[in-house]
């Protein structure tokens, strides 16, 4: 009988590849509704960020306010990913 619940092995070329793909799919502006989407966190996360960021090492920069509306910086984004995960 087979084993099915075996556990895919990590591998850092499909993680980097799968990392890169997400930044080049989202806009350099995005709301924090379709970041939550496209990254599978709650939206009240991403606020979380905005008003708890310095116990969190966010950057400020992240978070951009346009027209009264918040939006965050894909490129400030993905700077602070990498430095929180040096995996990457």
């Amino acid at each position: 009988m087979k084993d099915n619940n075996k556990k895919k092995e990590y591998n850092d070329t499909e993680a980097r590849s799968g990392f890169d793909e997400l930044f080049e799919n989202l806009p350099e502006v995005i709301a924090p509704s379709d970041l939550s989407k496209k990254i599978g966190i709650p939206v009240g996360t991403i606020y979380d960020w905005r008003y708890r960021g310095e116990m969190r090492r966010i950057p400020k920069q992240l978070f951009l306010k346009i027209g009264g509306k918040l939006f965050l910086s894909k490129s400030i984004l993905k700077k602070w990913v990498l430095q929180e995960n040096p995996f990457y």
